[in-house]
């Protein structure tokens, strides 16, 4: 009986850190939306890789990119993503030309 209670409290000494990552004690996770200018956007491809640039950096919740609108407005946490980040994902992009990124002035 005694072993199994030092047992147990081993196993909380090293997996009770790990138990609390990323659940409801660290909160619920913060979302804002930014839009973005995006000048390169020629074609289908282009919206396709511009979203798929945004989409892999971490934080970034949803990205819509438009062609038509020359746009694209990402929903993202701000303690994981900054803006600068999401700006910097789209120059880095590769596709059929270069990209450029700036906060959209509404």
């Amino acid at each position: 009986m005694q072993r199994r209670g030092i047992l147990l409290a081993i196993g909380l000494v090293i997996m009770g850190p790990l138990l609390g990552r990323g659940f409801a004690a660290s909160g619920p996770a913060r979302e804002e939306t930014v839009t973005l200018e995006i000048s390169g956007m020629t074609c289908g491809s282009c919206v396709a890789t511009v979203q798929s640039a945004l989409e892999s950096v971490k934080g970034v919740k949803e990205a819509k990119v438009s062609l038509e609108n020359k746009e694209a407005v990402v929903k993202y946490d701000p303690d994981v993503a900054k803006v600068e980040d999401l700006i910097q994902a789209v120059k880095n992009a590769r596709g059929m030309s270069s990209y450029d990124a700036k906060v959209k002035k509404e």
